[in-house]
């Protein structure tokens, strides 16, 4: 096993074992690639489109032009032998390929009781004496907690917010990403603590114009999260239009009481 340790308070009580974690995560906290964290491809933070040249470029009802001949070359030279310098003592195999065993990763961060349930009542139920989790932090002074249900990148720019280390926070994230912060932030309840980063991710990220139904679900259930009506709306009309199938489907943790509000009106199959 090996055993990542980032620490966001040198005093911490709490220790957030996590599994699952990325191969390619560095020792340090303060490595961590800002495309890692914010869930794109490692070539760009800010992918764009491959734009085409005016002459890649074809209007509707126009003939694509004629293709330049082939250049087919010298028949003489194609069908001249080549000669191979062979060595009888050349080594000709091939090392078999080695077994690499795979050793799995795990994080822990050193983290803060106080900063935890401040910001997160989750939390604050959790650790309150009483419970099984409370009364070992109040014996033991330090509690290790594993945290297995969630993805370990989102769920640690979580605790950087909560903590104030926020230098390596990205300011921009994909919505996979996104969509992955909003549902921990829903669970442990720190919408607040969050807010103005999060309000910073959608604001970059809205501009962009909806193209699947699998980024309005995204879409509506972040929006559902962080409050934001007009998205919330946007998203649904979009999702209302094109799913043929029962919205109570949609794969995010989004109350009943709102999934009840697509299954009372009509659905409408996008022509």
């Amino acid at each position: 096993m090996d055993e990542i340790i980032y620490t966001l308070d040198p005093e911490g009580d709490i220790f957030l074992v996590l599994d699952n974690v990325p191969e390619n995560l560095p020792g340090s906290l303060w490595d961590i690639d800002d495309s890692t964290l914010a869930g794109f491809p490692n070539s760009s933070m800010h992918p764009e489109p491959l734009l085409e040249s005016p002459e890649d470029t074809i209007n509707p009802g126009e003939e694509p032009p004629p293709e330049p001949p082939e250049d087919i070359g010298n028949p003489e030279e194609e069908n001249r032998a080549v000669e191979v310098d062979y060595r009888e003592d050349t080594d000709q195999s091939v090392d078999p390929p080695q077994d690499h065993q795979h050793v799995e990763k795990y994080l822990q961060i050193r983290a803060s009781s106080k900063h935890l349930t401040l910001a997160c009542p989750q939390f604050k139920r959790t650790l309150q004496h009483g419970f099984q989790e409370g009364n070992e932090l109040k014996s033991k002074g330090y509690l290790r907690i594993p945290v297995q249900d969630w993805p370990p990148l989102p769920f640690l720019i979580l605790t950087m917010i909560i903590h104030g280390r926020t230098r390596t926070v990205p300011r921009k994230v994909s919505l996979e990403r996104l969509a992955e912060i909003a549902i921990i932030v829903d669970y442990y309840e720190c919408y607040e603590a969050v807010e103005v980063f999060s309000d910073m991710w959608i604001n970059a990220l809205a501009e962009r114009p909806l193209e699947s139904v699998s980024d309005a679900e995204k879409w509506l259930f972040i929006s559902w999260v962080f409050q934001q009506d007009t998205i919330f709306e946007t998203s649904s009309k979009y999702l209302q239009l094109r799913y043929t199938t029962n919205m109570a489907t949609i794969p995010f943790p989004i109350p009943s009481s709102v999934r009840g509000q697509f299954t009372s009106m009509p659905t409408l199959l996008f022509p």
